[in-house]
């Protein structure tokens, strides 16, 4: 495979793309850590840790406050799966 002499701007949209990965990874790790706060008090409360409800509403949420370029279909299923793992 030849490789070609890569650009400055290239360069330095994969060094914004990269940057906003470990901020995106930051992020989803504070809320990872919220999200067991939440589970805690959940099970004293003794109320359900799972509400489709919920999910409903903060995906309803986020596609509301979605000013592209990322499709509202895209953001219900990142979210769907950001809301399974944390």
């Amino acid at each position: 495979v030849e490789r070609r002499p890569q650009s400055g701007v290239y360069l330095r949209a994969r060094d914004r793309e990269s940057s906003l990965d470990a901020q995106l990874l930051a992020l989803l790790n504070q809320r990872a850590r919220v999200a067991e706060e939440v589970g805690a008090l959940k099970r004293q409360e003794g109320t359900p840790f799972f509400r489709p409800d919920r999910v409903a509403q903060v995906i309803a949420k986020v596609q509301q406050a979605n000013p592209g370029p990322l499709l509202n279909q895209h953001v219900a299923a990142i979210w769907r799966e950001i809301m399974s793992a944390c």
